[in-house]
């Protein structure tokens, strides 16, 4: 059994090892405890590391759905590559479908999203036939992770 200095040391290593790991981007809670693991560090330093995370706010899971929805939806990705990602980073599924719909009941559309990357899209591949247009933009769209559906909806139009 380690002694009282033994466990504070490890401890100490843990949370800068966390805060090293959190110096280059937010991470999940589930990102920092697979991280620690990695270290061999005992569940119950792990633990207390990422409570220390949590209670000086470097930490919170449903701030880090946020951010990266954000961050993912400035690239034009779509929410089911969003969630697929998310689920990867350990978020749980009802976090993300709270913060969806939240997303939905805002300005977001998918639509439009995919309007404006389709407007793109066809202004650089004005050289092709329509046909082989529409097999590069679902390929390109489906992707990114936008809904079969929608995209299926949008390149009937063209």
């Amino acid at each position: 059994m380690p002694n009282q200095n033994e466990a504070a040391a490890k401890l100490f290593k843990a949370k800068n090892i966390a805060l090293r790991f959190l110096k280059v981007r937010d991470r999940s809670r589930q990102e920092i405890l697979e991280r620690l693991k990695k270290d061999t560090f005992s569940d119950e330093t792990i633990n207390t590391a990422l409570e220390y995370l949590k209670n000086m706010r470097l930490v919170d899971d449903r701030q880090f759905t946020r951010t990266w929805i954000e961050a993912r939806l400035s690239k034009s990705f779509g929410l089911k590559r969003i969630a697929f990602e998310l689920r990867e980073k350990g978020i749980d599924e009802q976090l993300i479908d709270e913060e969806f719909l939240s997303l939905k009941s805002g300005n977001y559309s998918e639509e439009k999203v995919i309007s404006e990357i389709v407007q793109v899209y066809c202004k650089k591949h004005k050289d092709i036939t329509k046909e082989i247009l529409k097999q590069k933009l679902a390929g390109y769209l489906t992707n990114r992770g936008f809904n079969e559906e929608t995209i299926e909806e949008k390149l009937r139009t063209l």
